[in-house]
């Protein structure tokens, strides 16, 4: 008499993640729309306070530039109130 074979790990662990997968998104999806940020309007970032958006903090008439601490030259920084993902946290 043959012994029954179990199905290989790999079949087990696919089948399993595609199940956990489509339940977490048929979750998130009943949760309803996600909200623009009011802060940022939906960019994840506000222009920085500190350099105002020019990325650096050379005083004019300086020979070397200095790059801003704050954003480190990026122009932006991430916003508090959604950090930085651009929704808010309540829903419709």
């Amino acid at each position: 008499m043959p012994l029954p074979v179990a199905p290989p790990v790999q079949e087990v662990l696919v089948y399993g993640t595609a199940l956990v997968s489509a339940g977490v998104a048929l979750a998130l999806g009943l949760r309803g729309e996600q909200r623009q940020c009011p802060t940022c309007a939906g960019l994840g970032g506000i222009r920085c306070i500190v350099c105002s958006g020019r990325g650096d903090t050379t005083p004019q008439g300086a020979l070397t530039k200095e790059v801003c601490r704050a954003c480190k030259g990026a122009t932006i920084i991430k916003c508090r109130t959604c950090k930085g993902s651009g929704f808010d946290r309540g829903l419709r």
